[in-house]
């Protein structure tokens, strides 16, 4: 008769290398995240020179066409890009914004919006938390309190002198980590951004006093 082998009893973890485990976990945690944090905001940051460059783009061909052109934001597909006024062939129809067919639209997929001002004057803000809307203006709408604001436009028209943009970005993940401000001077033709601590020193300013003789535009009606 062959004896039996006795099978060794399963051995379970003990209380010190559970804790060994859970501090090794802590550690990796402590390591990667800072990082995966610091990625967010890189590609936040690039996003937010990429509205600086579209809002470049448009002021560079106020400068240089007739045509009435414009910075446009959809939050539904969170895109934004340029717009150009088209003329209907027909003198009883309004003229039409139409997406300018030379310019891709961006998609903000990093970076949220949280506000727009035209010449100091906010044309579309972020809803604070207790839900009361925020500012609003032609052109732009208030969003609910936790969401992007609502569709804007910000309008280039030759026969008008050209208007300072101010738009306020937060990262998507990072909300309360940094804030983009994207400025467009009403002289400069090239945007600027500031980082900012935080989106509460967004201060988009007074509206700028164009000196139109100084520019040479003295004989041209506005």
């Amino acid at each position: 008769m062959i004896p039996r082998t006795r099978q060794p009893a399963a051995r379970g973890l003990t209380i010190i290398e559970v804790l060994v485990v859970c501090i090794l976990i802590a550690l990796l945690a402590g390591l990667v995240l800072p990082r995966l944090g610091n990625i967010a905001l890189k590609r936040a940051a690039v996003e937010a020179q990429g509205v600086a460059a579209l809002l470049s783009a448009a002021a560079q061909r106020d400068a240089m066409s007739s045509q009435a052109y414009a910075v446009a934001f959809d939050p539904q597909s969170s895109k934004i890009g340029l717009l150009a006024l088209r003329e209907s062939p027909d003198p009883a129809q309004p003229p039409t914004w139409i997406p300018a067919p030379w310019q891709t639209p961006m998609v903000l997929s990093e970076v949220e919006i949280r506000g727009v001002a035209v010449d100091g004057q906010p044309i579309g803000q972020m809803a604070p938390a207790s839900g009361v809307g925020g500012g609003g203006g032609v052109g732009g709408g208030g969003g609910a309190a936790g969401a992007s604001i609502g569709p804007w436009r910000a309008e280039f028209r030759p026969t008008q002198p050209r208007p300072r943009i101010s738009v306020l970005m937060t990262s998507r993940t990072l909300p309360d980590e940094r804030a983009w401000q994207v400025e467009l001077s009403g002289t400069q033709p090239v945007a600027r951004v500031i980082e900012l601590l935080s989106a509460a020193q967004w201060s988009p300013g007074e509206a700028e006093v164009v000196d139109l003789d100084a520019q040479g535009m003295r004989e041209q009606p506005w």
